[in-house]
């Protein structure tokens, strides 16, 4: 069996793993009603990670597709799920697909000290990326190689458990 940072022989099962990414800033967001949130994108769609330990991936437009469908996700902050910032059932997190990638929203609570830990950091710029953390689905990933011979990781179909504002993203695009 590989085991390369996550990615396992496909069919295997494996346990979720959590990836980062920057670029697409993560950011306090006036939705226009006097109420603000905290969005950015998570993961965006057919652009390369950063090294991840002798590959790189990249997530293909319809890989949370069936998750989005039938499972719950939340945010959190740096994937602290004790730093939960919102929940899917709870209607406190909105996931959105679009051309760039997976949107989330978290509509800010100043009630909540997480919200407003969380805020500030945004505001300051020391809070400048997103991430998920997800699963891998059997058969869920293509594996070939980049034109300077990294192996290369397309995920196709994996479980979406998570979203998060982050610190150290892994993706230079969200």
């Amino acid at each position: 069996m590989t085991t390369r940072r996550g990615i396992v022989e496909s069919g295997t099962p494996a346990k979720g793993y959590a990836y980062r990414a920057q670029g697409v800033a993560v950011h306090m967001r006036d939705e226009g009603d006097g109420e603000r949130s905290i969005s950015g994108y998570a993961a965006v769609w057919n652009r390369y990670s950063q090294n991840l330990g002798g590959f790189i991936e990249q997530i293909d437009p319809d890989a949370f597709t069936e998750s989005m469908r039938n499972d719950d996700q939340i945010a959190s902050y740096n994937h602290d799920y004790a730093a939960l910032l919102g929940r899917r059932s709870a209607d406190t997190l909105t996931l959105t697909v679009d051309d760039v990638g997976l949107r989330y929203g978290v509509p800010f609570d100043g009630n909540d000290p997480d919200h407003v830990r969380v805020a500030g950091k945004i505001e300051r710029g020391d809070l400048r990326g997103s991430s998920f953390t997800m699963r891998y689905m059997p058969d869920g990933e293509d594996l070939s190689y980049t034109d300077e011979g990294t192996l290369l990781v397309t995920v196709k179909r994996a479980g979406l458990a998570e979203v998060a504002p982050v610190v150290w993203p892994a993706y230079l695009s969200t």
